[in-house]
């Protein structure tokens, strides 16, 4: 396998981490890989000394499938046999980078518009919406204390997520976009969001996954197809990640990738790319920090922090943010840092470009973020505090994700 990124974890601007990629070795970039291989116009695909070019010429069908908290580190600590190693004989399987935070919501809203979080605007698992006046879970597009989810209320989900998806823009090319996702989202406020253009189907198992999938590549000359795979990412946060229960799961999905796509040989238009929206690191239960419990804190907060565990936004009462980001320093400075916003923006985490209206709002003021295998904890009614398998952070567990590349 190859090992491109390298370089940046020499040079990451994060102590002990892996600075997020937007310029062709990340998410971003495979997201205008697949609408150019398919003539869509499109902004910088992967780097052509990654990819090599002849992999995307003459395509005519892509399939885009994201395994969730499939990481790279994971997957090469991995000694079992996989079709998706053998898969990567005939094309690309090597490194890439997720997008900051290194969570599902941001990961996926950038593959599936082709624009950095900073412009997106999904920041994030927990978001201030300014809109709905407190913290949303932005799975549930609902308050993080619980109760009916916005949409039922009256808030249309495209009006916190209007950047067009990729498969708006496929479909305005004249190509066939369709999606295969767990039945269970199908029409979910975070589907709406992320999901439009397309022509959306649910699935049972990963079995029919991957005969939806199939079926929806067959659906015209030119085709995008998007499978979405979670449970892997579950295994790793109840059990942790490299363990026996994290590699059965992986095993039986790559049996099934490979049935159903791999091992089939068809006409070599189609264009498989694979890859993860973040991998896991394993958070002992010692490392699970609640910052409502460090004196002070709360007495500068003037709300609950948002973001997540591993990259915390916090909201500083009016002329306390200097006093907060003190007392964090003093009480997680050997295990964590503390910047202000915009320090975090300047470094280019959330990507660049004009930002989304509300990216100011939803960064907070201060951002708290460990260096080691930490969790800044402030649970929310419902929420485990007790996940072993964690990300959202800037090491390598979390950052690294895998690209499969190869046509069939």
């Amino acid at each position: 396998m190859v090992d491109a990124l390298d370089p940046l974890r020499k040079a990451a601007p994060f102590p002990g981490g892996i600075a997020p990629s937007y310029d062709g070795h990340g998410l971003i970039n495979v997201a205008h890989t697949a609408l150019a291989a398919l003539g869509v116009p499109a902004g910088p695909g992967l780097a052509a000394e990654f990819l090599p070019p002849e992999l995307t010429r003459g395509v005519e069908r892509v399939l885009l499938v994201l395994v969730d908290g499939l990481g790279w580190e994971q997957l090469r600590a991995t000694s079992d046999k996989l079709a998706l190693r053998d898969a990567g004989k005939e094309g690309v399987l090597a490194p890439i980078t997720s997008v900051s935070p290194s969570t599902t919501t941001s990961a996926i809203a950038t593959l599936l518009t082709g624009e950095p979080p900073i412009r997106h605007g999904m920041l994030g698992y927990r978001l201030y919406l300014r809109e709905v006046g407190g913290v949303a879970n932005m799975i549930r597009f609902g308050p993080v204390t619980g109760g009916a989810s916005f949409d039922t209320r009256g808030f249309e989900p495209r009006a916190f997520f209007s950047t067009p998806t990729i498969f708006e823009r496929a479909r305005a090319a004249g190509v066939h976009a369709a999606v295969a996702t767990r039945k269970d989202y199908v029409g979910s406020a975070l589907s709406k969001m992320l999901h439009a253009g397309s022509a959306t189907e649910g699935f049972a198992s990963m079995s029919d996954m991957g005969v939806l999938a199939q079926r929806a590549l067959a659906g015209g000359k030119r085709s995008l197809v998007f499978a979405y795979w979670d449970l892997l990412d579950g295994i790793a946060h109840r059990y942790g990640a490299l363990g026996e229960e994290y590699r059965a799961e992986l095993s039986l999905l790559d049996h099934a990738l490979d049935r159903q796509f791999f091992s089939r040989r068809g006409d070599g238009k189609t264009l498989i790319l694979l890859t993860g929206d973040h991998g896991h690191i394993n958070v002992p239960p010692e490392n699970r920090l609640d910052v409502r419990q460090t004196p002070g804190v709360l007495d500068d907060l003037l709300l609950p922090p948002a973001g997540e565990p591993r990259l915390a936004y916090l909201y500083a009462k009016s002329g306390r943010k200097e006093a907060l980001q003190e007392t964090l320093l003093q009480a997680y400075g050997k295990v964590g840092a503390v910047l202000p916003a915009d320090e975090s923006i300047r470094r280019g985490y959330f990507g660049s470009g004009p930002p989304h209206a509300a990216a100011a709002d939803r960064l907070g003021d201060l951002h708290l973020m460990p260096t080691r295998d930490h969790a800044f904890l402030f649970p929310f009614p419902g929420e485990k505090g007790d996940l072993i398998g964690r990300h959202g952070g800037f090491t390598p567990e979390e950052m690294l994700v895998p690209l499969l590349a190869v046509r069939r």
